[in-house]
């Protein structure tokens, strides 16, 4: 069964809508996780778990652009405290460096025609951006908002089917490059943490984020060019 249907399935949806219900409760009670709470996501959790944040990333996303349709295949159900940070720090970056996060497709000399293109395409710049180096959840939140802007275009250009396509790209990267270093961080609740400020505080804090976005320009030209 591929990651696609594996999303589809009722067992699955149950579990997500469970560790939904999860992420919510750890909040307040984050400070108090120990050892050995850390050690009872497996990657495999993380991997399902990064595949709902995407997905709640890309639906916010594509409501604010006014493009969201049925077409659009996305099981959003009430999003959870680490999607909601993860979207609010994210929308931030986006506001600060607008241009860096705008016509990607351009930017990549490409056309979202080929969801080969699209996942081949998409994995190469998060390679570059997360593959070599220091992991911060700056980068990582930089992986959901370029995650954002590609589901958008897909759109945009015609194929709303790839938006599960991307998805799927953002499960395999996150199991290819980034199990481990999540699970350190307590898991994906780690993000509150990082970000536990008052949302009227994201832009200060998104400002540390500066780097990764200079370092996004070069990915940008030193990727792979394909048609």
């Amino acid at each position: 069964m591929g990651h696609s249907d594996r999303l589809r399935s009722p067992s699955l949806r149950t579990r997500l809508k469970y560790w939904h219900k999860q992420m919510s409760q750890l909040e307040s009670s984050f400070p108090a996780l120990d050892m050995a709470s850390r050690q009872t996501t497996t990657p495999d959790e993380i991997v399902e778990q990064s595949k709902v944040i995407c997905q709640d990333f890309i639906h916010e996303k594509l409501k604010a652009a006014g493009i969201l349709s049925s077409k659009v295949k996305l099981n959003c159900a009430e999003k959870s405290h680490v999607s909601l940070t993860v979207i609010a720090v994210g929308q931030e970056l986006v506001k600060l460096h607008p241009k860096v996060y705008r016509d990607l497709s351009r930017k990549l000399n490409m056309t979202m025609n080929s969801a080969t293109l699209v996942d081949k395409t998409l994995t190469q710049v998060l390679e570059q951006l997360l593959g070599e180096g220091e992991i911060t959840w700056a980068k990582v939140i930089s992986m959901f908002a370029l995650a954002g802007q590609f589901a958008v275009e897909c759109v945009q250009q015609g194929h709303p089917e790839f938006v599960e396509v991307i998805v799927d790209s953002i499960g395999h990267f996150v199991s290819a490059y980034l199990t481990d270093w999540v699970i350190s961080q307590r898991g994906w609740v780690g993000v509150l943490h990082a970000f536990r400020s008052k949302p009227e505080s994201y832009a200060f804090r998104a400002l540390t984020i500066l780097a990764t976005v200079v370092g996004l320009l070069a990915t940008f030209v030193a990727t792979v060019r394909i048609r």
